[in-house]
């Protein structure tokens, strides 16, 4: 193995072969020393990396080389600084990856992950410009690289859509995205597979030139062994272990082997023969993590010197504006190009709003209840009865007989039946007849003379509808008779039967149920689109391998956040305006309050299921596992919040726990603008602004942990 003082290759055969050569020709670029990483849990563990040091010169290319799964790319993450080892350590240019001194993750490094980690609706120039930004680089560098890169790695068609390209093109603009900004490290992880074998060896060509002219340390992992042979040096992985490391052509003499996949059998092999440890096998190097004062350290410096850490907050400051203004262009460039996706995004809120005027809240019309009625005699006082019913809302079916009105509300055809003794009218009479009262056939009296009303109770609200109809009708018609028989008691009778105070104190007197729920629905249509908006943004991304490369490129979860609230932002805004207006201008629903209030409050209400969206992003892996989250916490907040029924409903227990739900508070808040006219100052207002942004607030750093916490 290289180390600081001689390279030492041991023959599980004969221990005594070793070739020596002085390391201190180039200084370490990387150095890694009993790199440990286990995933999993202490019962369930598997060893990823399993005491693996590693030492690679500057200004060589190192094939890292392993079947898959061998824990290559495990190790690459913690070189990169995106995994932490358990034990041991990891230097680069003397630093921890990751430390405040560190430019990786960041500039230091140029990482090509194995996944093609492209945005598809981007072009290759848009890629190049976009990584460019990321790692700092001014716009006159941006277009220089860019234009020495679309020549050096000849993508001719730089202004179609990745999406359109040929899978060696992809490649070759994912190579681009790690050179953008020249880095003094180059880490690609199986670039080679699924291309063809020209293009592989123009991979292999352009390694080779970047790091004799360029001086660039490149290191490469591949499955091919049998390529790697064009590395300057190779570490051969097998069930986490690196065996040995040496420069191709030295194996393959000590090992007296015509390729080097026959030296890597024959090491595997010797490996399981011997049951050795890989201390037992291989002399161990000392790995000092201390800066050198060598001529190669002056020189690493010197190809590094277009590339350097903040020194001050401002610098700091700015750079981290310039990622989020990259992020932010990304984000609103992939909206450009899904113009119907976008408009369908700020359209849907106004369509459901629409819907829900047209559809919710209206009285029932047009019901059908069955009427019998042998009430023919006399004064007919049954007709006069149904006639008071208001034909709009009510649709009478006459029947011959009651068992015929009592099926037809059995079979399903009407809502109820009206059923009319013979008597009806007769003893009707007879209950203005206070010595008849008094009589012993009061009862018959009183059951011939009141009209028998089946219903179907399985339609709560139309038959709300139904009662509501008849008792209005029947107050008139009772009007009507004490009017018509006794006009002396018509005031007395008539006062209990007076309406409340007009107008009330809030409100109408005949509340509308589209009016409650207006305010829930507002904020339920504001919150949830605003989840469906980002709760599959990082999902998608790390899938894809997007997001591990950009945080790579030294971006930082928060920054991710604030360009994603920038561009959402701007969305919600667009939706509410469209919602407030199609509610309040187009359906006239009732606004006694401040509309700065309500579109304060329903913008926060947004921003809020924009970061739980967020979090639902930061926990899952996949889109079902984030959909099936989304739908699961939508229900419980919807029936808890208020929105579709009075809380004062529901059981003491429930109740409470609504209080924890997101907008729970907040609708109420709302219902007291709308409806009531309260100011901001008022308790029951303001906490509902408060509250909600607490939410934000909660969502968002639970975002940033998480991410932190799942690297």
């Amino acid at each position: 193995m290289v180390g600081t003082e001689s390279i030492v290759i041991t023959d599980l055969r004969n221990p005594t072969v070793s070739n020596h050569k002085s390391a201190k020709e180039k200084s370490l670029a990387v150095c890694g020393k009993n790199v440990c990483y286990t995933y999993g849990s202490p019962t369930k563990s598997i060893s990823a990396v399993k005491n693996v040091s590693i030492n690679i010169p500057e200004g060589i290319i190192y094939g890292l080389l392993g079947p898959s799964g061998c824990g290559k790319t495990t190790l690459l993450r913690c070189l990169l600084g995106r995994l932490s080892p358990q034990s041991g350590s990891v230097w680069i240019f003397g630093s921890r990856p990751g430390s405040s001194e560190s430019l990786i993750p960041g500039p230091g490094v140029g990482y090509m992950p194995q996944e093609l980690a492209l945005f598809m609706a981007f072009t290759a120039r848009e890629t190049i410009n976009y990584f460019g930004q990321l790692y700092g680089l001014s716009k006159q560098e941006r277009e220089a690289r860019v234009h020495f890169l679309l020549k050096f790695l000849d993508l001719k068609a730089p202004d179609r859509r990745v999406q359109d390209l040929s899978g060696g093109q992809r490649r070759r603009v994912s190579l681009a995205a790690a050179l953008v900004h020249r880095p003094p490290l180059l880490i690609l992880d199986e670039p080679t597979v699924g291309v063809d074998p020209l293009l592989r060896e123009s991979i292999w060509s352009h390694l080779n030139e970047l790091a004799k002219k360029d001086g660039m340390t490149v290191i490469i992992t591949t499955h091919y062994i049998e390529e790697a042979r064009q590395a300057d040096m190779v570490g051969l992985m097998r069930e986490s272990n690196l065996l040995v490391e040496e420069k191709p052509e030295i194996l393959m003499k000590v090992h007296r082997k015509d390729t080097l996949e026959d030296v890597f059998l024959k090491i595997c092999h010797d490996h399981l023969i011997s049951n050795r440890t890989k201390e037992d096998d291989v002399v161990l190097p000392i790995c000092s993590p201390k800066k050198s004062n060598s001529t190669n350290d002056i020189q690493k410096s010197n190809h590094m010197n277009h590339i350097s850490l903040p020194s001050n907050k401002k610098q700091k400051f700015n750079d981290s504006i310039q990622k989020i203004w990259a992020l932010t262009e990304k984000m609103a460039i992939r909206l450009r190009r899904n113009i119907p996706i976008l408009l369908f995004q700020l359209v849907l809120p106004t369509i459901q709003i629409i819907l829900f005027c047209i559809c919710i809240g209206q009285e029932p019309k047009n019901l059908p209840l069955s009427v019998y009625s042998q009430d023919y005699a006399g004064t007919n006082y049954s007709q006069k009865f149904l006639e008071t019913l208001n034909p709009d809302y009510i649709k009478l079916n006459y029947f011959d007989s009651e068992k015929d009105a009592i099926d037809a509300v059995i079979d399903g055809q009407t809502h109820g039946a009206l059923i009319f003794s013979r008597n009806y009218s007769a003893q009707l009479e007879n209950r203005f007849d206070l010595f008849e009262l008094m009589s012993e056939n009061k009862d018959k009296i009183l059951r011939e003379s009141t009209v028998q009303f089946y219903a179907d109770g399985t339609e709560f609200p139309i038959q709300i509808a139904i009662f509501t109809q008849l008792i209005q009708a029947g107050q008139k018609y009772i009007m009507q008779l004490v009017n018509q028989s006794f006009p002396y008691m018509a005031a007395a009778i008539a006062e209990p039967l007076l309406k409340p105070v007009d107008p009330p104190i809030y409100g109408e007197l005949e509340p509308s149920y589209r009016d409650f729920m207006a305010p829930g629905l507002i904020l339920g249509v504001s919150h949830i689109l605003a989840v469906g908006l980002t709760a599959l943004c990082f999902v998608m991304d790390r899938k894809e391998g997007l997001l591990e490369r950009t945080f790579v490129a030294g971006v930082h979860a928060y920054q991710i956040l604030f360009a994603h609230i920038i561009i959402q932002f701007t969305i919600i805004l667009i939706q509410t305006i469209l919602l407030l207006l199609t509610i309040f201008v187009l359906f006239q629903i009732t606004l006694k309050g401040s509309i700065i209030a309500v579109t304060i409050l329903t913008l926060l209400q947004g921003i809020a299921g924009m970061s739980f969206g967020f979090l639902i992003s930061s926990l899952c892996y996949e889109e079902q596992s984030a959909v099936l989250l989304s739908v699961a916490i939508f229900y419980p907040n919807l029936i808890m919040s208020g929105t579709i029924w009075p809380l004062e409903a529901m059981p003491d227990i429930m109740r409470d726990l609504s209080y924890l739900m997101p907008q729970t508070l907040a609708i109420k808040s709302l219902r007291y603008i709308i409806t009531r006219g309260w100011s901001f100052l008022r308790f029951e207002v303001y906490i509902g602004f408060i509250t909600t942004s607490v939410w934000i607030i909660i969502f968002n750093v639970l975002s940033v942990v998480i991410f932190a916490i799942k690297k």
